[in-house]
């Protein structure tokens, strides 16, 4: 059972299992993909992680082999979704082979949060909750003042 949330439009899993829980980055020319990228275990002995990026939207395929991994992007959101799946499969114990398809059903998925009410948070504690959202593929963060 994967723990994707949310879940992929397609899931194919093959036989077999990612030999090591480490990538080698490429160059990477999108700051955000590349931060993103970067939070991934890594290690010059690890499997081989490639990008292709277009130019288009939010959609991507991501391929897992044993000495593999492939990541073929409509564009650099596509991409940035795809990282932060792949530190999604990274948290199991066991990271198998698969096939990924998946673009969002929706332009915007964010959060609403009403900060009149109780305690206003802070610059590091907005940080992080827009890191969190990024994580869980969200796009949007609205503040009610």
């Amino acid at each position: 059972m994967l723990n994707l949330i949310p879940m992929p439009k397609t899931v194919k899993i093959n036989c077999g299992f990612l030999k090591k829980k480490a990538v080698i980055l490429p160059e990477i020319a999108d700051d955000r993909v590349k931060k993103a990228a970067e939070k991934l275990p890594s290690d010059r002995d690890g499997v081989a992680l490639s990008f292709k990026i277009g130019a288009a939207r939010e959609g991507y395929e991501l391929e897992i082999a044993e000495n593999s991994i492939a990541v073929t992007a409509d564009g650099p959101a596509g991409a940035f979704y795809a990282v932060q799946t792949l530190r999604q499969l990274f948290e199991a114990e066991m990271v198998p082979c698969l096939y990924i398809q998946d673009k969002p059903d929706f332009r915007f998925r964010g959060f609403y949060h009403d900060i009149t009410r109780g305690k206003v948070p802070k610059v590091e504690t907005l940080k992080k909750l827009i890191d969190d959202m990024a994580y869980y593929k969200m796009n949007e963060l609205q503040l009610y003042v």
